[in-house]
This record gives structure tokens, sequence and C-alpha cells, in this order.
């Protein structure tokens, strides 16, 4: 179920890709193969890369009857977690494995969420008061 729901996520991202620019302008060509570059920090064994990245792939390359290529470059070959968000925006790589909470001064409204997704009790981060990283949940100050 959590494979389904991550390569859904995915899929959802990829459609937002090509819906961006990454094709020149004006219509695709129908034979045209669209080869996207996607950057990852987990290297090709690990359990991100076999158990959801190459699914993902093969079931991208099958919806599309292989119109849509991704080539995976694993381990930080590419580019490290630390410039992953510069590499996507600048255009260095089609697609790249963020981890919000690891930057969240990127992203400051989905790190407080993951607090929550992790099983940890409720932030204690309110609109009117700081946040900050191991805050006491019964500290009122």
């Amino acid at each position: 179920m959590r494979i389904k729901v991550l390569v859904s996520t995915i899929g959802v991202a990829l459609l937002v890709c090509l819906g961006s620019g990454i094709c020149p302008p004006g219509p695709c060509s129908a034979q045209e193969t669209i080869n996207l570059k996607a950057a990852t920090i987990y290297p090709l064994k690990h359990r991100m890369v076999t158990d959801c990245f190459d699914i993902y792939t093969k079931e991208i390359e099958k919806r599309t009857n292989g119109k849509v290529k991704i080539t995976w470059f694993h381990a930080s070959s590419l580019v490290g977690q630390d410039r992953m968000h510069d590499a996507v925006a600048s255009g260095m790589v089609d697609m790249g494995w963020l981890s919000m909470f690891q930057d969240p001064h990127l992203f400051p409204r989905e790190s407080g969420v993951v607090p929550s997704l992790h099983g940890r009790q409720r932030s204690p981060c309110s609109p009117d008061r700081a946040c900050h990283v191991g805050a006491d949940p019964g500290d009122q100050g």
C-alpha cells in the first residue's frame, strides 16, 4: 500500500514536471522520447531504490509506452543532498529525491508536519510563538 501511495505521489510530481516545460515550446513529437535525469542520495542496493524508484521507473515507461525514460543517478553521484534543491531548480536534474525535514529552511510549513508523521508528540509551535528544535511540549514560554 505504501508503495502505491509513493508511486502515485511521484507520478503526480512527474506530471507537474512535464507540464512545467520539460518539453520544448510547441507540441512534443509523438515519436520523440523524453529523457529525464533523476538524482537520489540512496545507493543502488538501498530499499528505496529497489522497492520504489525501480518500480516507479518501470511504471512510467509502461504507461507512456516507452516515450518517457528516466535515468537515475544513485548515491549522490550527480548531486548531493545539500545541493538537490538547487540542482532541480536550475534544471541540472529533472527530478531529485529531496528530504523536506532535512532542509527546513526551504520548506518551513512542511517541516512542521514531520513530527506528527513520525509518531512524536504534537508540535509545541503555534502562530504566536517561535518554534525551535528540541522545544519542550510542556513549555508554555
